[in-house]
């Protein structure tokens, strides 16, 4: 039903406006279209993405470095890192120092319940938990205290201008000058005295420490102080205390329970009166100078940005041929696909349907008694 001009012109016409094909090359016999997001394209964008990855990673290799500090509340400390990172200590750089300083205002912890099985000592009570005939019981004591979460709120300061300021969190870091700051872990200081002595001993928690007059060392567990989160949903804020463990004199690395100690409060240990009459919590920060960071994240996202789209788009390149032979207009085409969701054969189908919709149809008339009027209607 088409001519060879015709034809040219329909089937262009069908490609660009129904099917969203756009011209690629027209001065060859051959006509090529293209549909979908440029696959070449993409490749070149997904390299691209590697390259940059690769700079992100040869900058971490050569210039990052990481150290860690302690801040204490209310007293200033300034980032003076001890660590240099590869270049720097080629080039006999000493590491940078910047002319602002850190300041603890706050430091809190947030504790939840996690109870623990109350196993029974005698066999024939274990025995019948582990058959299902007794459900097993759980307890909670002054050591089914676990941290959920550490906070800091720290302040950078240039004299008595404030700069920037952050409550860090785990997994909530503080980037300023270049650096990235970390909460690592914490530290804690107790001022504790021995009978009536005036003279405060500081010491640190977790750690043995000789008191005078004992025979033996003991030591101070870490001092439970912020807010619980209860397994009821309530919450409510913990009464600083410690627990107290003397080491045993056969010279095991082990220790005695000596009971817990209350911030203000006594406990009595071999006839000496210790007090916590005072105590201190510093955040211990972990921070990481690398200029490789933000090529790195770059990179990554751009490269399975383009490496989704080149996976699962959907792009095709046809080229068609328009000739006539015989006093027959023939069409040939050429599909080629890529992506998960190009369909090559529902877009054949669909060209199939733009090409031939108009195309006279022989149907049959419905069927009635057979009469010299019968013919066969075209539509």
């Amino acid at each position: 039903t088409h001519n060879v001009c015709d034809a040219h012109a329909d089937v262009r016409k069908i490609l660009r406006d129904d099917l969203g094909f756009k011209l690629l090359s027209k001065d060859n016999p051959w006509i090529v279209m293209e549909r979908g997001l440029p696959y070449k394209l993409l490749t070149w964008l997904y390299h691209l993405g590697i390259i940059t990855l690769l700079l992100g990673i040869i900058l971490t290799y050569l210039f990052a470095f990481e150290d860690n500090l302690t801040l204490w509340p209310g007293k200033t400390n300034s980032v003076a890192p001890s660590v240099n990172g590869r270049v720097q200590n080629l080039l006999g750089m000493k590491p940078p120092r910047g002319d602002w300083t850190l300041i603890l205002d706050e430091f809190s912890t947030e504790y939840h319940q996690s109870p623990k099985l109350d196993y029974p000592k005698d066999k024939l009570s274990r025995l019948a938990i582990g058959l299902g005939w007794n459900t097993p019981a759980y307890a909670l004591n002054d050591d089914g205290l676990f941290p959920k979460n550490w906070k800091s709120v720290v302040r950078v300061m240039q004299g008595i201008r404030m700069l920037d300021q952050k409550v860090i969190e785990v997994n909530d870091p503080m980037k300023f000058g270049g650096y990235t700051f970390y909460q690592g872990r914490f530290e804690q200081r107790l001022s504790i005295r021995i009978d009536n002595n005036p003279i405060p001993l500081i010491i640190k928690t977790n750690e043995d420490v000789l008191i005078p007059g004992q025979g033996g060392a003991i030591k101070f567990g870490t001092l439970r102080n912020g807010k619980l989160f209860k397994l009821n949903g309530e919450t409510e804020e913990i009464k600083p205390y410690a627990s107290v463990k003397a080491a045993k004199k056969d010279g095991v690395e082990k220790h005695i329970d000596l009971g817990r100690i209350e911030a203000g409060g006594s406990i009595n240990v071999n006839d000496k009166r210790i007090t916590l009459s005072d105590f201190e919590e510093g955040a211990v920060l972990n921070y990481r100078y690398d200029p490789g960071v933000p090529l790195l994240w770059t990179g990554g996202i751009f490269m399975l940005i383009t490496m989704t789209l080149r996976l699962w788009g959907s792009w095709h390149i046809l080229s068609y041929h328009v000739d006539e032979n015989g006093g027959m207009v023939f069409l040939d085409i050429h599909i080629a696909s890529k992506g998960l969701l190009a369909d090559t054969e529902k877009l054949v189908k669909r060209l199939e349907y733009h090409l031939t919709r108009y195309d006279l149809k022989p149907s049959p008339m419905p069927v009635t008694a057979p009469s010299f009027n019968d013919t066969l209607s075209l539509r």
